[in-house]
């Protein structure tokens, strides 16, 4: 038999079977592959879930807000939405009450109404609107990520097309990148942001929020990577999980387990509050489609 078909029977590094190789039909069927590299038994996949989750915490990247977009008002003001006058009103009313985004006293103030205001933040980030309320894909596509971290995060998988493992994200304001690389790199597929009304989000969120989702589970408090490699073991036993990826996604690290029947999310988080978010960059994006089709 030709050595390149033969496999590690464990590619971990301090595990005593990491030199040994076998043929992929003598190999073990308590094989677990966790973050693309096997692991040999849920002993050893539990050390290596440990030493991981340590090394995310302990590495958490900065998400920075970028500041040199084009302005919302202006936007606004170029599409005829709002007035000159109405503009400044509404300015110099967020800067008197120091709190609010410029969105919110544009309507308050300026009288846009909440679609005008979103199709102004589409042209200000380059993104299209997603139609929350005509279209019910979200049901099925939100099942992908935790609903702790989609409330959290302020965001939302809305439509994913398999075929081309394209996911669309729709945010009610800032674009997170940082959320769409985790996304990426967790569900293996290209994510495009787009755009929502916030009350049509907070509508799906309420309806995300009353279906059931047996296969997940939220950790507000386990922040320990000891307690949590042995929950990530119990989850993966339950499961009988074939494949396991592991995360940073805003304040939580988030796996996703894999068995033959069914697919399971555990979310911890791991810290009480968010830094500020980096929005999308349009220079550093790929190409957004103009639409959709629901």
């Amino acid at each position: 038999m030709s050595f390149r078909f033969l496999l590690p029977l464990c590619e971990v590094d301090n595990c005593p079977n990491h030199q040994r190789v076998r043929p992929p039909f003598m190999i073990p069927p308590g094989r677990i592959v966790f973050n693309g590299r096997a692991h040999c038994s849920i002993d050893c996949f539990e050390r290596s879930v440990e030493g991981a989750s340590r090394q995310l915490m302990n590495s958490r990247p900065p998400r920075r807000r970028r500041t040199h977009r084009v302005p919302l008002g202006l936007v606004a003001l170029q599409r005829g939405h709002i007035t000159e006058e109405r503009l400044r009103e509404a300015l110099q009313a967020q800067r008197d009450s120091r709190r609010g985004r410029v969105g919110e006293w544009l309507r308050r103030v300026g009288g846009l109404s909440e679609e005008q205001v979103t199709q102004s933040l589409g042209i200000q980030w380059a993104c299209p609107v997603f139609p929350l309320r005509q279209s019910q894909h979200y049901l099925q596509a939100a099942e992908m990520v935790p609903l702790s971290i989609q409330g959290s995060l302020r965001m939302m998988p809305v439509h994913f097309l398999e075929p081309v493992r394209i996911l669309y994200v729709a945010f009610p304001d800032a674009i997170d990148t940082s959320a769409l690389y985790a996304l990426e790199r967790m569900l293996d597929c290209r994510t495009h942001p787009c755009l929502a009304d916030e009350s049509a989000f907070e509508e799906a969120l309420e309806k995300l929020r009353a279906r059931p989702r047996p296969h997940e589970t939220s950790f507000d408090s386990l922040r320990d990577p000891v307690e949590m490699a042995r929950a990530a073991r119990n989850h993966a036993i339950d499961l009988a999980a074939r494949e396991a990826r592991l995360v940073h996604c805003g304040d939580f690290l988030w796996m996703r387990l894999t068995g033959p029947e069914r697919v399971g999310h555990l979310a911890f988080k791991v810290a009480d509050s968010s830094p500020e978010c980096r929005p999308w960059s349009p220079a550093a994006a790929r190409d957004v489609p103009l639409g959709f089709t629901p």
